[in-house]
């Protein structure tokens, strides 16, 4: 049983502990993804096998991750959390609209 279950600000260190605790799962895809203006922007794709639509996923996350180029813009935490609000506050509105 994995007995540290917090994650930190190390994404290697974040995967070794997903695997740690997925490691029944042999079906758990680990996709590391590097942006290619900044070595420092990396994050990691979990999925399991079979069960994503891989163009859709590379089109809309991966891609968009590799090839943008967003040195010098802010891309904080708190940054972060306004643009998932507002994400969430339009998605809202718009399904409101689909059924009301």
């Amino acid at each position: 049983m994995v007995e540290n279950l917090l994650l930190t600000n190390s994404l290697d260190s974040n995967i070794e502990l997903f695997k740690e605790i997925l490691k029944s799962h042999e079906d758990i895809n680990y996709r590391i993804i590097e942006n290619i203006y900044d070595k420092k922007i990396r994050i990691c794709l979990i999925s399991v096998v079979g069960m994503i639509d891989k163009e859709l996923i590379y089109k809309s996350i991966i891609k968009p991750i590799i090839l943008t180029n967003i040195q010098g813009i802010d891309y904080s935490k708190r940054y972060f959390q306004r643009k998932i609000v507002r994400h969430l506050r339009k998605k809202e509105k718009s399904s409101c609209k689909d059924f009301c």
